[in-house]
């Protein structure tokens, strides 16, 4: 998709991801569905090894994560 990029924050990611209507979750969305979300490897790998914490198991099942 053309169209601006949008840079989100690792704990935007995380917010989105665990909670479906929250505000993070629906500035993400909307960033998808208009613009083109830019990240980076070192973004990536953090959110990841976030999410694989313990305590977040109970918000994304570990096929979410990977």
């Amino acid at each position: 998709m053309s169209g601006p990029g949008v840079v989100f924050d690792t704990n935007v990611l995380i917010s989105a991801a665990l909670r479906r209507h929250s505000v993070p979750r629906q500035a993400f969305d909307r960033a998808n569905a208009y613009a083109r979300i830019l990240t980076s490897e070192a973004c990536l790998q953090e959110l990841t090894t976030v999410l694989q914490r313990p305590k977040f198991s109970r918000y994304v099942t570990p096929f979410e994560v990977s």
